[in-house]
């Protein structure tokens, strides 16, 4: 990324990538008869269930898992950029426009 080019709005995109990683636990969480507490992955009951069920689940599980890779790859390359663009111009010059400045809270 160019220095002149950031934007810390973009970090919607890691924030994106780890709110669709969480979308199958809730749906885990509010689905499934798992007592008190978190639905954990022992609860779940693989082998036992329906195939279509079972396919559905497995794939609930690797969007999970691609998602939070995702995220965590995305998290780590912006904020280098991230850092890099505070110590150029293009912050100072950001800061300064009060309708774009309040795109600074994005990656906090």
């Amino acid at each position: 990324m160019e220095k002149n080019r950031f934007n810390p709005l973009i970090f919607l995109m890691s924030l994106g990538a780890g709110g669709i990683a969480v979308i199958p636990f809730a749906f885990f969480q509010y689905t499934l008869d798992h007592g008190k507490g978190l639905v954990q992955l022992s609860q779940i009951g693989h082998g036992n269930l329906p195939f279509l069920t079972e396919v559905l689940f497995r794939s609930m599980e690797g969007i999970m898992i691609a998602f939070t890779a995702i995220h965590l790859i995305l998290t780590i390359l912006l904020i280098k950029g991230f850092v890099k663009w505070i110590r150029s111009d293009g912050y100072n010059e950001f800061l300064k426009d009060p309708l774009t400045n309040a795109g600074v809270l994005a990656p906090f």
